[in-house]
């Protein structure tokens, strides 16, 4: 797998990991596909852990898919757009890598500069098969970490947790549940949820070394309530604009070799 996890030091104020890439080739299979809209398989392989062998089963490469994804995304005008979205994916495959078996995740954004949640994660609980909580998550490529955080996740962490952004999360939830209609009726479901009881919150963000309890200083003061309600991921990231350029190339040729004839 290409990342690990080290959870941070045991606090009151939130819980979670930091993540190190080990593995960047992996890294570089595993975004390209989900960039082409494989995420599904990404998951699956992740989730199976299959032989190295069966990893090379994923679904044939569409020309016009990669050429879009290299164009669109690889070569866009916006570095930080480009590396914001990368970023995206790799947390979309961090959080797989370490969901609970009944986690259901909104697919990773396709666009550069996509608007709304950077992902959404509805836990069902094994014992009972209901909604147990909805993730609300945002996933932050940067050098300035604490002021992002302050000036940008946590007001907005705060409107979702005021309800001002209800509907918004209510249509999304709703979609993920009609993608698994295992779950049950869709709109059943959600018309019987109390969204102030099962939101959850969750921040990952690029650091180099910075202290992960004064990154996250104030999250218990935005965000009331028990500690599963906060949590606060960082990936460790060396030089980071660098090393996005040069895993935006790695990405490039990677999905280049799957076009060729």
């Amino acid at each position: 797998m290409p990342l690990e996890f080290y959870p941070h030091k045991s606090n009151e104020i939130f819980k979670g990991d930091s993540s190190v890439i080990i593995d960047e080739d992996k890294l570089v299979e595993f975004v390209s596909r989900t960039l082409m809209a494989q995420y599904t398989h990404v998951k699956e392989i992740i989730s199976t852990e299959r032989s190295d062998q069966e990893h090379r089963r994923f679904p044939i490469a569409k020309k016009d898919v990669a050429n879009s994804v290299i164009k669109k995304v690889l070569h866009t005008k916006s570095k930080f757009h480009r590396d914001g979205l990368l970023f995206q994916h790799i947390s979309w495959i961090s959080m797989v890598m370490r969901k609970n078996q009944n986690d259901l995740f909104k697919a990773p954004h396709c666009r550069p500069a996509d608007k709304g949640q950077d992902c959404i994660i509805v836990h069902i609980s094994s014992s009972s098969g209901k909604i147990s909580g909805i993730s609300v998550c945002e996933d932050k490529a940067t050098i300035h970490c604490r002021n992002v955080i302050t000036n940008q996740v946590f007001p907005e962490f705060n409107e979702y947790d005021s309800g001002d952004r209800d509907a918004e999360l209510e249509s999304e939830v709703l979609a993920i549940l009609k993608q698994n209609p295992s779950i049950g009726d869709a709109n059943e479901i959600i018309e019987k949820i109390f969204w102030s009881n099962i939101r959850r919150y969750r921040i990952n963000i690029t650091v180099k070394n910075e202290e992960p309890s004064k990154l996250f200083k104030g999250y218990d003061d935005c965000i009331k309530g028990g500690l599963n309600r906060r949590t606060a991921d960082t990936t460790v990231i060396q030089n980071m604009r660098e090393w996005f350029d040069s895993f935006s190339r790695k990405l490039e040729s990677y999905i280049l070799s799957l076009i060729e004839d």
